[in-house]
């Protein structure tokens, strides 16, 4: 149940095999905070994350980072991209992001969110991506899927905590 102000941790799941999916109930909170740890991968690859498990377009710009060079992006595709379709290095768990998103529960408007991430390469370099952007559905968030980009990659491991935030 939502209490009165700060984060309540609603869930806490391991990744693996070819994607993963959350479902959660954000009913009572005016925003979610979803946090992504150290993804371990079966090879190189890069990371989307799904919204109700459907192709809703998802809207998004920022600044995206590649060894030190700057570049701003803006997309609309049917994915948030962890890593902006750059691969992350099977042998770099070092990796982390997280996910703001605004209203996740309304059934009336879109959903803005803001994100951040970091990871490493297989060249090897670090990688930064912040940026924000909108999924384009009035549909209540239900669940979030995670899933490498390339078949036959499967997660090995990395943590996701999902938070409702008062």
């Amino acid at each position: 149940p939502a209490s009165a102000g700060g984060m309540t941790l609603l869930s806490t799941t391991t990744l693996s095999g070819a994607s993963t999916t959350i479902t959660t109930d954000f009913t009572g909170y005016p925003s979610a905070y979803i946090t992504i740890r150290e993804i371990d991968l079966s090879g190189n690859d890069g990371v989307g994350i799904k919204i109700n498990n459907s192709a809703i377009t998802t809207y998004m710009a920022g600044v995206y980072q590649v060894g030190g060079i700057p570049t701003t992006f803006a997309e609309d595709n049917g994915d948030l991209q962890f890593n902006n379709g750059a691969n992350m290095s099977e042998t770099q768990t070092d990796n982390a992001a997280f996910l703001v998103i605004d209203d996740p529960s309304n059934t009336t408007h879109w959903k803005p969110f803001r994100f951040s991430s970091i990871w490493g390469s297989s060249t090897p370099q670090t990688n930064a991506l912040n940026g924000g952007g909108g999924f384009g559905t009035t549909s209540a968030i239900t669940s979030i899927v995670l899933a490498p980009f390339t078949g036959g990659i499967t997660f090995s491991g990395g943590t996701v905590k999902v938070y409702g935030v008062k």
